[in-house]
């Protein structure tokens, strides 16, 4: 699946929003990619617009330095595989380069 690199990105620590005391823990991963923006005209959803739009994917952590070096912008060919734990969900398991 071939998108426009924006970053990939390792975020953990701890939210207090809604547990304001002890907080709760969170580890993801995520990369970011551009795609051309696409207007949608149906019954129960419409947009309209222009330029780029964003989509974030899963990424293994096993994956995130798979990125190192990959510029703003540059096309990737993202692999997508079933995560193992959950098979009816995907994540980025790599790039291919």
């Amino acid at each position: 699946m071939k998108r426009l690199f924006l970053n990939a990105i390792n975020r953990n620590g701890k939210s207090f929003k809604n547990d304001k005391t002890n907080g709760k823990a969170f580890d993801f991963t995520q990369v970011t990619v551009a795609v051309p923006f696409e207007p949608s005209d149906d019954e129960n959803y419409k947009s309209r617009g222009f330029g780029w739009d964003v989509e974030n994917y899963d990424l293994d952590p096993l994956a995130l330095g798979a990125f190192d070096g990959i510029k703003l912008g540059q096309e990737v060919d993202l692999v997508i595989e079933p995560q193992p734990k959950n098979a009816r969900r995907t994540w980025v398991t790599g790039v291919n380069k």
